[in-house]
């Protein structure tokens, strides 16, 4: 995969629009076409700050396996403590 392609997929998780999104993506089109440390930096500094404020979007799929995982660790945890 390419770097544009990672930060569009990040992007689309975060739910970003707008110009945060623009220069992300032009920084990331920048860097599949040579790599620079200086847009590295600026692309790793957008992409922190937009993470921190977005809210990650997530499905009823994900929370159910989440949820199932919780739940297997905790029977297996009163498993061995019974043990």
């Amino acid at each position: 995969m390419s770097v544009f392609d990672d930060i569009t997929a990040e992007l689309d998780l975060l739910e970003v629009a707008g110009w945060q999104r623009s220069v992300a993506l032009a920084l990331a089109s920048g860097l599949d076409e040579k790599a620079n440390a200086s847009m590295a930096s600026e692309l790793r500094s957008l992409m922190t700050a937009v993470g921190s404020r977005a809210v990650v979007k997530t499905t009823p799929k994900v929370n159910d396996d989440l949820r199932e995982q919780r739940e297997k660790r905790r029977a297996e945890s009163r498993s061995a403590q019974s043990s």
